[in-house]
């Protein structure tokens, strides 16, 4: 819940209006007494379309990345305080494994020692490009 109420603050902060993120989640989360809840990835992809298409600003996934590393959530400082980059990317993956019922991220190695960086989706579930600009960002 204090995840998606997050998301549900920056959207609201970035023009989004409430009722078209209650009308989507099918709740109004800031009622009194409201003290658990959660949203599917199928849910937060048709809330992630819906801003974009409502502020016709394509950058609003980077954006939200960015405001949500800026929070006090574990992935920070698992990736931030590592003593390396290899090490902050391997906690990331490990963790993105645990908690995420969207997917995972995978660390590849190609040719000439060139590293990448995938976020791999779980079978069934569409991933926006929206949603990887999160992600990432």
């Amino acid at each position: 819940m204090p995840f998606v109420k997050l998301l549900y603050r920056f959207w609201i902060d970035n023009g989004v209006p409430k009722k078209v993120l209650d009308d989507l989640i099918r709740l109004d989360i800031e009622q009194p007494g409201l003290t658990k809840f959660g949203i599917s990835s199928s849910q937060l992809a048709q809330i992630h379309q819906a801003a974009i298409e409502y502020t016709d600003d394509v950058s609003l996934g980077i954006k939200l990345g960015l405001f949500i590393a800026d929070q006090d959530l574990v992935i920070s400082p698992l990736v931030l305080r590592a003593p390396n980059l290899k090490q902050g990317l391997q906690a990331l993956i490990e963790y993105s494994e645990v908690v995420s019922e969207s997917g995972y991220f995978e660390l590849l190695t190609r040719e000439q020692d060139c590293q990448v960086l995938r976020f791999i989706p779980y079978d069934g579930i569409v991933f926006s490009s929206h949603q990887q600009n999160m992600v990432f960002a």
